[in-house]
């Protein structure tokens, strides 16, 4: 199983590798992000020893820091908000705190786990909205109004019923203490993950 993840991630990288020689700097960039989570989910299985853990989660968090610079060089101009610095924070933040999430859930901190993956899906949500519109959300624009926009749009496929299970789990660990069942953390975690792939594939 080792030796099929590692020939798998090869191919893989030498693929990301071709998109940026040919100048594709989008679809590089967003190659990178699938990689970094195929390594992150070997990761979390059991055929992954502590150390392989570890250096697959560093080379994750590489992949990420890569595809963020890719980021800041697009394929071609498609409007000035999607460069601007507005855009990319929400981006840059959203992916370091995937890597996170995932340290979280590897080491069973479901609670954490939520409360950071709910803001990675914040932060997508608001870098799409603006890439979309080349505006920046308003200041009566919510969590759930945002969710409500995305799904209208077709960005994502959950019903913003999912999300809002996921952000009142979010709000019961944030604003009353709560802890959370195991069997709600990992229904959140689905959903989430679903939206996470969905977003990313509309970078």
């Amino acid at each position: 199983m080792l030796s099929a993840f590692y020939q798998k991630l090869e191919e893989d990288i030498k693929a990301a590798n071709d998109l940026e020689r040919r100048g594709d700097f989008k679809a590089a960039a967003r190659a990178w992000i699938e990689i970094a989570e195929f390594c992150l989910k070997f990761a979390r299985s059991d055929y992954a020893s502590e150390e392989v853990r570890r250096n697959l989660v560093e080379k994750a968090e590489g992949y990420i820091e890569h595809a963020k610079m890719l980021k800041l060089r697009p394929s071609s101009p498609r409007g000035a908000i999607e460069e601007s610095s507005q855009g990319i924070d929400y981006l840059e933040r959203a992916l370091d705190e995937k890597v996170k999430a995932d340290k979280q859930w590897i080491a069973l901190d479901i609670d954490s786990y939520v409360v950071t993956m709910y803001r990675v899906i914040e932060k997508l949500l608001f870098h799409v909205y603006v890439s979309r519109t080349g505006n920046l959300p308003s200041l009566n624009e919510t969590f759930t109004s945002l969710a409500k926009w995305a799904y209208r749009e077709g960005i994502i496929n959950d019903h913003p019923d999912n999300l809002e299970f996921v952000r009142l789990l979010h709000e019961r660990v944030t604003e009353k203490s709560e802890k959370i069942k195991k069997e709600h953390a990992v229904e959140a975690r689905e959903i989430m993950e679903r939206v996470y792939r969905e977003l990313c594939e509309n970078l």
